[in-house]
């Protein structure tokens, strides 16, 4: 996510490799951290990027499931914690 320009870039390992669904839950994933950051005041940092991360995928999935994603693209989304 790239904030000062209001745009999400895409890498090579992921251009082409995943579904709509996944780059829609990936922008959510982005926003959820901005969120935490800006709103709930909870500052990324080394010792609490874990704890992140979980707040983040969790909001990612809980937005999978709602637009009834493929299990498949969920349960990628939930091994990204392991």
């Amino acid at each position: 996510m790239v904030l000062e320009k209001a745009q999400f870039d895409v890498g090579k390992p992921t251009a082409f490799g995943h579904s709509v669904e996944w780059y829609a839950s990936a922008i959510v994933h982005d926003v959820h951290h901005l969120y935490l950051h800006s709103t709930r005041k909870l500052m990324w940092k080394q010792k609490n990027f874990e704890k992140h991360e979980k707040l983040c995928v969790s909001e990612q999935v809980r937005f999978l499931r709602k637009i009834g994603a493929p299990k498949r693209v969920i349960d990628h989304c939930r091994r990204t914690l392991k």
